[in-house]
């Protein structure tokens, strides 16, 4: 190690007009992220590029494989929100300001029919309300 440079400015490591190959990796330290750039000028790996890239390829649809696994599992964990939605109609701002305790509002929607079930906002299954254990409850009827 002789030393570090923060400003790329300074960096002389290459001409500009040299080709480089830039690793950007992102860092988790005590639950903060930061990203940092690795710049290795493609001189430096011309000379081993052939060693480099047969053990790649040996190794590169195990290693694929791997990480489209842990990429599913990743995806699997990620919480999003479900919405049922009874119904919709048009009010008028006088009439939302006159509302009090007991009005009734009648939806676009009968109590019968099924209602959407929303993923982030976005319509994917028909389902009924009911109530589970004290608890409202969507049971899902069918997939939009």
């Amino acid at each position: 190690y002789v030393r570090s440079e923060m400003n790329p400015q300074f960096v002389t490591i290459v001409t500009p007009v040299d080709v480089v190959i830039k690793v950007e990796f992102v860092l988790e330290i005590e639950g903060k992220q930061c990203r940092a750039f690795l710049c290795i000028p493609y001189g430096t790996v011309e000379p081993i590029k052939d060693k480099l890239y047969s053990a790649f390829s040996a190794d590169r649809d195990e290693l694929d494989i791997k990480w489209l696994e842990r990429l599913k599992d990743r995806l699997r964990e990620i919480q999003v929100l479900l919405t049922g939605k009874l119904g919709t109609t048009m009010v008028t701002v006088q009439e939302v300001m006159e509302f009090k305790e007991s009005d009734l509002i009648i939806l676009d929607q009968r109590a019968d029919d099924d209602i959407r079930v929303l993923v982030e906002g976005t319509p994917k299954f028909k389902g009924r309300f009911g109530i589970y254990k004290g608890s409202y409850a969507l049971k899902i009827v069918k997939a939009i």
